[in-house]
């Protein structure tokens, strides 16, 4: 997320997920996020919330998920949730598989 807030979404992208690169190309992703993210303005404040752990996802290869969840504060929207998908991949890394404002 910090790579988000940063305006980094080649680098966000080319740490994400093998399944997300294979998804979506970089420009792609950068498109998605600057769709979705930016029109909230700039992070004031985020705060973890929780965290969800998973076995199996729908339309997802099986593996281990994290779904995490945080509440924040942005310029332009008072308040909003913001969700990062997280999958485990063979290195044991946490990588993320998708962003969402909630």
């Amino acid at each position: 997320m910090a790579l988000i807030d940063q305006d980094n979404y080649e680098r966000s992208w080319t740490e994400a997920s093998d399944w997300l690169r294979e998804k979506v190309d970089v420009n792609q992703w950068a498109e998605y996020v600057v769709n979705s993210r930016k029109p909230l303005g700039v992070v004031k404040r985020r705060e973890f919330n929780t965290v969800e752990f998973h076995d199996s996802l729908e339309d997802m290869p099986a593996g281990s998920y994290a779904l995490v969840f945080f509440d924040s504060s942005l310029t332009d929207n008072a308040s909003a949730s913001e969700m990062v998908g997280l999958m485990l991949s063979d290195d044991s890394v946490w990588r993320v598989i998708g962003y969402q404002t909630l």
